[in-house]
């Protein structure tokens, strides 16, 4: 991607081809909502993988504490005091919007 100019909303860039397909990017995150594409704000968050595979690594992850982890998991789920609880929740929610359109637009173009 490349900077195009600034406005009062933002600045707007001008995109590659092999990032024009959400589930492609690996710079650019992309809000399924609002229909943007968004630079992460911190250079530490630049993981330069595709957004599909870092939601199924985290996935991954979070099936792995729900199986090994039962005692931290059951207290997570049946209290629901800690922010993990709500960065999990709307992690699930978003990935469960996201996850099947990249699959699909992913099967579809090979």
């Amino acid at each position: 991607w490349s900077f195009t100019k600034k406005n009062e909303h933002g600045l707007l860039f001008e995109i590659s081809p092999q990032d024009k397909e959400p589930w492609t990017s690996t710079s650019l995150l992309f809000d399924m909502e609002k229909n943007q594409y968004y630079i992460p704000s911190q250079r530490e968050q630049f993981l330069r993988l595709p957004e599909m595979t870092i939601h199924y690594l985290i996935l991954y992850n979070v099936g792995m504490i729900a199986r090994y982890e039962t005692e931290w998991w059951y207290e997570l789920l049946t209290q629901h005091i800690s922010d993990d609880y709500v960065l999990i929740q709307q992690f699930l929610l978003v990935t469960e919007k996201k996850f099947p359109k990249y699959a699909s637009q992913f099967l579809l173009h090979f």
